[in-house]
């Protein structure tokens, strides 16, 4: 994974959740934010393997990165996924919804 291109951006505290990590702009912010070092919690409705590919393209070179279904029109589902990610890795402190 290649550093990433905006000087001055270091996410090395910060607890990501970005929905939907399937092929499109979810994918490509979360790749982006584990280039900034962010942690990304990355949800996944329909495919799975697509969502642990990104997970795999971030934590190979050393990034913090974790996968979980999720449907996001589900409250439940919604909570369960920011206590993960908050056990996981402190506080979220930011939120890419690109669901749906």
């Amino acid at each position: 994974m290649k550093s990433a291109r905006f000087p001055g951006m270091d996410f090395a505290s910060t607890c990501a959740v970005v929905t939907s990590g399937e092929p499109g702009i979810g994918k490509a912010c979360a790749l982006t934010l584990g280039r900034a070092h962010a942690s990304v919690a990355l949800t996944w409705f329909q495919e799975e393997a697509a969502a642990a590919a990104v997970v795999a393209e971030i934590t190979g070179p050393g990034g913090k990165a974790i996968t979980r279904h999720a449907d996001v029109s589900s409250e439940a589902d919604v909570e369960v996924l920011f206590a993960v990610a908050e056990a996981v890795f402190g506080p979220v402190r930011m939120l890419v919804n690109s669901a749906g």
